[in-house]
């Protein structure tokens, strides 16, 4: 369930449209578009820092994700109401890419803490150890490695 209502995120379309209520928001832009860009924005919220390590409880409870729920929603909608063909526009296109770089980068605080992630595996982006054979442990000056399956080197 997305930590926003559709009639939220409807209200926030018309704004970065530059309408004045939800109400004027073109035919297009509908009720289905709506939860379909709401839904998405949750699980795409969810997908990213859950790989990074955190736990849905502590999304759950973390500060800011309203206003990513928000901020994801109203792009997820604006590039499907915008689709030409299989093409999204260019910008909103740029725009959704550089939120999600954000998103990885994003530190998350729950109760005016940073929350650090559960596990200590990063599992996105470029530095992603998720699939590696080994990994070096903490630095501690000893260079000791794990395998997979806990022997160390």
């Amino acid at each position: 369930m997305a930590w926003i209502t559709d009639a939220e995120l409807k209200t926030a379309i018309a704004g970065a449209l530059g309408v004045a209520s939800s109400a004027e928001l073109p035919a297009h832009i509908g009720t289905n578009l709506v939860t379909v860009a709401n839904g998405k924005a949750y699980k795409k919220l969810r997908a990213v820092l859950m790989g990074r390590g955190f736990t849905a409880a502590q999304l759950d409870d973390w500060e800011a994700r309203t206003e990513w729920n928000t901020r994801l929603g109203v792009l997820y909608a604006l590039l499907e109401a915008s689709k030409r063909g299989e093409a999204y526009p260019t910008q909103l296109m740029e725009d959704y890419k550089q939120a999600l770089e954000e998103l990885k980068e994003e530190q998350i605080v729950v109760a005016d803490e940073i929350a650090l992630p559960v596990n200590g595996r990063v599992g996105t982006g470029d530095l992603d150890t998720g699939a590696d054979r080994f990994t070096l442990d903490e630095p501690d000056g000893s260079g000791d490695f794990t395998l997979g399956d806990g022997t160390r080197l």
